[in-house]
């Protein structure tokens, strides 16, 4: 049984040492115009979200070094927000709000340089699949809703 505690504790601390770094990037969005906060960096790995279609529930995002794309991801657009409450008479009720202002972050690996974040959402009425090996600045579903100068430096 020690044995076993041994390898499971040493199997923890070698997991924590080879762990991927990772920069928590915190923006403001207020009034439409997104805003860059901090930056965190730890030692834990990211989880790359890959949607395959897109969705208005999304905000896209795509990191970009001298104009050349190295990292995307999409979030849950961070204004929506569902609400379910229920009635005097005991029925539930929804609502769904766009909140005018949010703070949110992104979890990026810090495996590369990047230079550029650009926040991309849906064009109004256009559901389809992503273009595969196509960056998402140039996907014609998607617009540009912000762009942000920003120095992610990679991390041995």
């Amino acid at each position: 049984m020690n044995k076993v505690k041994s390898l499971i504790f040493f199997g923890l601390i070698t997991a924590s040492t080879f762990a991927q770094s990772t920069y928590f990037l915190v923006f403001s969005w207020d009034n439409g115009r997104i805003e860059f906060k901090e930056i965190e960096s730890v030692n834990v790995s990211v989880k790359h979200r890959t949607p395959k279609y897109i969705s208005d529930q999304f905000l896209y995002v795509e990191l970009s070094q001298d104009g050349r794309p190295v990292y995307w991801t999409a979030i849950h657009d961070p204004r929506k927000v569902h609400a379910e409450f229920p009635n005097p008479d005991g029925t539930l009720s929804r609502q769904d709000a766009i909140l005018l202002s949010a703070d949110f972050f992104i979890r990026v690996p810090a495996n590369f340089d990047a230079d550029k974040i650009r926040f991309l959402k849906p064009s109004p009425g256009r559901r389809q699949r992503l273009e595969l090996d196509v960056p998402l600045s140039e996907q014609t579903v998607l617009y540009t809703i912000g762009e942000i100068p920003i120095n992610l430096t990679a991390k041995p």
